[in-house]
């Protein structure tokens, strides 16, 4: 009983934090806080673009999927997939 009890009291206390954050926040202009943390408030470079888009290409997913894609297809694609990386 007393591991829910501590459970409670902790969901408790974070929904208590969450909502004192959520009064806080400044939302001076339309969609502030949300303008700001998803889209960078539309100031990010050109470099941390980039860098972001390569860190993308690069994902999980490729490096689950291209494995795949080498044994069925043989080394060929591989070496279509390096140049995909470089460029």
């Amino acid at each position: 009983m007393a591991p829910l009890i501590s459970f409670i009291v902790y969901l408790a206390i974070v929904f208590l934090l969450a909502g004192l954050a959520n009064r806080k926040r400044s939302t001076g202009k339309e969609g502030g806080f949300l303008n700001e943390y998803f889209l960078g408030n539309r100031g990010i470079g050109l470099w941390a673009f980039a860098l972001t888009y390569a860190a993308t290409a690069a994902s999980g997913g490729s490096f689950m999927g291209f494995p795949a894609l080498i044994y069925s297809h043989g080394w060929s694609l591989a070496w279509w997939i390096a140049g995909y990386m470089v460029v």
